[in-house]
């Protein structure tokens, strides 16, 4: 389970991550690769698919990840989610030039 997880989460991440500098790339010249970013965008959606699949077929399958920034720490020690930083946000801004 922790393999699959891992392998899971690896994908969101590098996918987000290409799609993220492509974009950037494209912001700082003024010419986007939508090809590059379409095909990371598809790859990043099918491996959050995965990766709720995965959750919903596997009680026992760890869900720490989320696609937002965390907020500052709670009193008690956790950490919410901050819903206007972090990758989702950062993938959808290139995700609407597609």
């Amino acid at each position: 389970m922790s393999s699959r997880y891992g392998l899971l989460l690896h994908r969101i991440i590098h996918h987000g991550w290409v799609v993220m500098l492509t974009g950037f790339a494209g912001d700082r010249t003024g010419g986007y690769d939508t090809a590059t970013i379409r095909a990371h965008l598809a790859g990043y959606d099918r491996a959050w698919a995965d990766y709720r699949r995965l959750a919903e077929r596997n009680p026992s399958c760890a869900t720490l990840y989320v696609p937002q920034a965390f907020g500052p720490r709670n009193p008690d020690g956790t950490y919410d989610t901050d819903p206007d930083h972090g990758m989702r946000q950062s993938v959808d801004r290139y995700r609407a030039l597609i």
